[in-house]
């Protein structure tokens, strides 16, 4: 079991969807550890991402695509400064009326995965807005919170 001290929330938002279910992650877990919440152009380079709950967030782009500031980021966390937090958890918003629902949150797990992190828990999307679900985006960070806790790497 690890000791969870903090959790970072890093997410992108364009109508405000992906930016809500943000604060609900980091209003579930405020009493359980320190939250980091920060968009992606605004997150700073000194994070605690060691032995931290990192959690990603993007709404989907056009077809199907991550937007470009998350990729961006996701190299320089990833490829250029190298970053090893405990565990990651991938969130989205995105619209059913497209035929690639979400696939940002997909994207995001796969860069996850290719730079051996740690994805944990089940992906959490969110049709649009996430006004009526505010229970599930709680409860879902909260779960996610508890398998981190308990995640025993493989060493």
């Amino acid at each position: 079991m690890i000791q969870m001290n903090d959790a970072i929330v890093l997410y992108c938002s364009l109508g405000g969807n992906t930016e809500e279910v943000a604060a609900l992650i980091k209003e579930a877990l405020s009493d359980r550890c320190r939250v980091h919440m920060h968009h992606v152009s605004e997150a700073p380079k000194n994070l605690p991402y060691e032995d931290s709950l990192l959690f990603l967030g993007a709404y989907t782009w056009g077809d199907g695509k991550l937007p470009a500031e998350m990729r961006k980021t996701l190299r320089r966390l990833y490829k250029e400064e190298g970053i090893s937090p405990s565990d990651v958890a991938c969130f989205g918003t995105g619209d059913k009326m497209f035929p690639l629902y979400c696939r940002a949150v997909d994207e995001m797990e796969h860069h996850t995965v290719r730079h051996g992190l740690t994805v944990i828990g089940p992906s959490l999307k969110i049709e649009q807005s996430p006004r009526n679900k505010k229970e599930e985006v709680r409860a879902w960070a909260e779960t996610v919170h508890d398998i981190a806790r308990h995640h025993q790497p493989i060493l």
